[in-house]
């Protein structure tokens, strides 16, 4: 089989594999299937959640503890404000994709329970 219609096939059993376990009952990944629906990748996933650790910190009034050499991108999130929907917006435009809209991202990790009150906390500020 040619490369190109294995690569077709793998894609096409992923997305059926997805609908599959989406549609089950009590399925609670809504995170993930926000990876899968969006062609993040294992790094830009890694940055997302590096990044809501160091806005958590800053929350908190905390020492940053996510500041990693091969995360170069995460420099622009040091700062002693409060972070802000804004911010985490602008971050994710420029590091992961411009389409993505923040605010249904910051939804999908607070359903999943991840990093609940940072996520909670930029949800709120992006009301206002």
């Amino acid at each position: 089989m040619e490369q190109n219609k294995r690569i077709d096939l793998l894609e096409y059993k992923i997305k059926l594999i997805h609908t599959i376990i989406t549609s089950m009952d009590n399925y609670k990944f809504d995170f993930f299937s926000f990876i899968i629906d969006h062609d993040i990748t294992e790094y830009q996933t890694s940055l997302i959640l590096k990044s809501l650790a160091i806005l958590k910190d800053r929350l908190e009034g905390s020492e940053i503890s996510q500041l990693e050499n091969d995360h170069a991108e995460l420099n622009m999130l040091i700062s002693n404000k409060k972070p802000s929907f804004k911010e985490f917006k602008e971050f994710i435009k420029l590091n992961i994709n411009k389409e993505i809209n923040s605010k249904y991202l910051l939804m999908s990790l607070h359903r999943q329970k991840i990093n609940v009150d940072i996520c909670k906390y930029l949800l709120d500020d992006s009301k206002e």
